[in-house]
């Protein structure tokens, strides 16, 4: 079907972009840990670039000092592109304006949180009960577990809601690249 091979198409195109994107962000910086507020910046902006002319976007990223090293900057940027495509895909189906929360925040015992949100429908309760995942949610879970060694808890808050929660790291010296 040629609108799944235009999906499939797109979609890898954005994960291509959004992995071009930190690599040149990380190029800039020497490779040095990359501000959690920036990164998120310019990889849903990048994502929301591609949405349908006459549609309203509006992202809100919370700012915040977090730094990520290289690794958890390529998992996220991935993570958070996914999460663009699903809104773009199925909250601004039916509307003509889609509202994008990003907050980030540190927690204690070294953890930071990361929640998405849009205001669209919501997730369907099947994806809700793990019943059925798509390759995007099946892609931001096992990055979320396998790169970030963290959790991915899906919900509907007034939208569909992502919050992924992982742990800083440390630096080679034993300082907090968080802090």
């Amino acid at each position: 079907d040629n609108d799944d091979h235009d999906e499939f198409v797109q979609s890898l195109i954005g994960r291509i972009r959004g992995l071009a994107t930190v690599h040149d962000m990380l190029s800039s910086s020497g490779w040095n840990p990359l501000e959690l507020t920036m990164l998120a910046r310019r990889i849903i902006n990048g994502a929301i670039a591609i949405a349908p002319d006459g549609k309203k976007l509006k992202a809100s990223i919370s700012k915040t000092s977090i730094r990520v090293n290289p690794n958890q900057a390529h998992a996220l940027a991935l993570i958070l592109n996914e999460l663009v495509r699903n809104s773009l895909k199925h909250a601004l189906a039916g509307c003509d304006s889609l509202r994008i929360k990003v907050r980030m925040r540190k927690r204690r015992a070294g953890r930071i949180t990361l929640i998405y949100s849009d205001n669209g429908p919501g997730y369907p309760e099947e994806v809700l009960k793990h019943d059925r995942m798509n390759l995007g949610l099946d892609l931001i879970q096992n990055l979320t577990i396998k790169n970030l060694q963290g959790e991915l808890t899906l919900q509907d808050d007034g939208g569909a809601s992502a919050k992924v929660v992982f742990r800083r790291t440390r630096m080679e010296d034993g300082t907090d690249e968080n802090k």
